[in-house]
């Protein structure tokens, strides 16, 4: 049985993202990203479970894993971000 706050996020959700939520799917990346996205939304992990039927550790796990590999993401951007600035000064600083 599916309480009210589920059956919120079942409506807000597009009927593809519905479909890739489930644990049968074979996009088990593109259910990675919608449940990192829906847990930065701030769903919690008996709601995704009560749509998805994933187990609640498997959830948990993803989310934390995409967490992680966003903060690696940003900073590797913000090394060549760093990069990028002290060759433009020296490009700069030329006469």
């Amino acid at each position: 049985m599916i309480n009210e706050e589920a059956k919120a996020v079942l409506d807000s959700l597009s009927e593809t993202d519905r479909l890739i939520l489930t644990k049968d799917t074979l996009y088990k990346e593109f259910r990675a990203d919608l449940i990192g996205k829906l847990r930065t939304n701030g769903v919690k992990i008996a709601v995704i479970q009560a749509i998805s039927g994933l187990p609640r550790s498997t959830i948990s796990r993803i989310g934390k894993k995409k967490h992680s590999a966003d903060k690696e993401f940003l900073v590797r951007i913000s090394d060549s971000l760093s990069q990028i600035n002290m060759k433009l000064d020296k490009l700069l600083k030329k006469p």
